[in-house]
């Protein structure tokens, strides 16, 4: 094209992402995998909950993947920062290359330079791994070459005056990442020998380390295995020793492969409790296939948000931002209303409709049908009493180890009672919380133990609504007889 401007043209600048809604109340915990052989912290990257805040962050903490199925936090990334999005999320990797059964060998493979370098294109690259030979002599790094980490591979570039320089082709060895060699046990984790944490185990130290509360707990491609979905609902009930949580669990779409296969597999998941929505089958977003968990996930976190950090919404009927539903292999599955009902919602799985869009559909926790009370049942009735439960236990901790003075134990009660105040008519019906002498004898008081008393009413969300219509011919013939007798 000519340099002399006399024409009409038009070009783009990079697309601007849009800012994350933020909030401290329903932040998500993922735990699972992550490429992070590109890691720009990769101590911080392995076993450690990590704070993330945007697609910046997950790419410097973890790396980038298009491979889904194989790293699996990339699945909360794309829900949490590209589809909704919402932050901050924390993220758990457990994916160690330090551990022989997450790696693997790569045999030397000849490799031709152009202009002394080239792209080694392979998935998972460990570049402090390679070995690189031109001939007889092996090329040391940062001496001879370089090497950059991207997604997808490795550049290598010759060095001046190094070993390499001037070299046509050269052979190269190196270890990878092995994803697939992450099991349960690895995403579950526990306490080693040392006392310290691992997997899910990690979740109790989010708080002290993070400063927020885990809200929402999910380890997509892996809570459809039991011991997985028992590991996040135990924490989900006292994540810390001390919030509340919810889990979102998965069930295994290989298992249940079929609407009709969902309640024997969710007997076999054991997962009935008011900690844990469970969801089924996969969804399919820009492409990929993605677990049900990830996209409930960021809906629970997005709508708490844009509730005032207040969770008291049930996502049921809201735009979950997917394009179909799919199981593991991508088929594509075409399901009804009625059959999310009946199959699904009502043995307290939720699910997703095409109805004006993609909406998730259901309101019940993995309690129902067993549990039928609101605050069992309901997600929005177990999450609002999450938040009320961890609101007093956050603003009174300060308390502890303080004199137990009347003036101090009547502040508990007046500022936890405005608290419920601000919440209601909007978020709640009424409420109140008591300190009443006949749950607090004296010898308790001389062993310093407090009891309060809350009582509360939130509202349940909207299940079913008729409308019955009658044909009334009397109205017909007062408007044709103009209504005489």
């Amino acid at each position: 094209m000519s340099d002399y401007k006399h024409r009409i043209e038009t070009d783009r600048d990079a697309a601007i992402a849009a800012s994350p809604v933020t909030g401290s109340y329903n932040v998500q915990v993922v735990v699972g995998t992550a490429p992070v052989n590109q890691s720009k912290h990769m101590e911080e990257a392995v076993n450690r909950p990590v704070l993330v805040r945007s697609m910046k962050d997950v790419t410097e903490y973890f790396g980038w993947s298009d491979d889904y199925g194989k790293y699996t936090l990339m699945q909360a990334a794309h829900m949490s920062f590209k589809s909704f999005p919402v932050a901050p999320v924390v993220m758990i990797n457990v994916l160690d290359p330090s551990k022989t059964e997450h790696t693997a060998a790569v045999a030397g493979k000849e490799i031709a330079l152009v202009k002394g370098s080239a792209l080694v294109e392979d998935d998972g690259i460990l570049a402090d791994t390679i070995v690189i030979t031109a001939g007889d002599a092996e090329a040391e790094k940062d001496t001879d070459y370089a090497a950059t980490v991207s997604a997808a591979g490795v550049v290598i570039a010759a060095l001046p005056e190094g070993k390499l320089e001037g070299a046509q082709k050269v052979m190269v060895g190196y270890q990878k990442l092995k994803p697939e060699g992450v099991v349960p046990e690895d995403i579950v984790g526990g306490l080693d020998e040392n006392g310290v944490r691992k997997g899910i185990e990690l979740i109790d130290e989010v708080y002290a380390k993070l400063g927020v509360l885990p809200g929402v707990l999910t380890a997509p491609g892996f809570s459809g295995n039991p011991m997985v979905a028992m590991a996040l609902e135990a924490k989900a009930e006292l994540a810390g020793d001390f919030s509340n949580a919810m889990a979102v669990v998965d069930i295994d779409t290989d298992t249940a492969t079929k609407i009709t296969d969902v309640a024997a597999a969710k007997e076999v998941l054991g997962a009935k409790s008011r900690w844990v929505v469970a969801c089924w089958p996969k969804v399919l977003v820009s492409g990929k296939v993605i677990a049900m968990s990830s996209a409930v996930s960021a809906l629970l976190q997005y709508t708490c948000i844009k509730n005032n950090n207040i969770p008291c919404e049930s996502p049921d009927n809201l735009s979950i931002g997917i394009d179909g539903l799919v199981l593991s292999d991508g088929t594509e599955l075409n399901i009804t209303q009625a059959q999310v009902n009946d199959y699904l919602n009502k043995i307290g799985v939720v699910s997703c409709i095409y109805m004006n869009g993609w909406k998730c559909w259901g309101n019940n926790t993995t309690a129902y049908p067993d549990e039928t009370a609101p605050n069992s049942r309901f997600i929005k009735n177990v999450l609002i009493a999450n938040y009320l439960e961890n609101r007093f236990k956050v603003d009174h901790l300060s308390k502890l180890g303080r004199t137990a003075t009347m003036k101090r134990i009547e502040a508990i009660v007046t500022e936890f009672n405005a608290l419920i105040g601000t919440l209601v008519p909007d978020y709640l019906a009424g409420g109140e919380v008591v300190f009443d002498k006949e749950d607090n004898p004296i010898w308790k008081l001389q062993e310093g133990h407090l009891t309060f008393r809350t009582k509360y009413a939130d509202y349940t969300p909207i299940e079913y609504i008729l409308n019955k219509f009658t044909w009334d011919s009397t109205i017909l013939e007062d408007a044709l007889t103009g209504g005489e007798a």
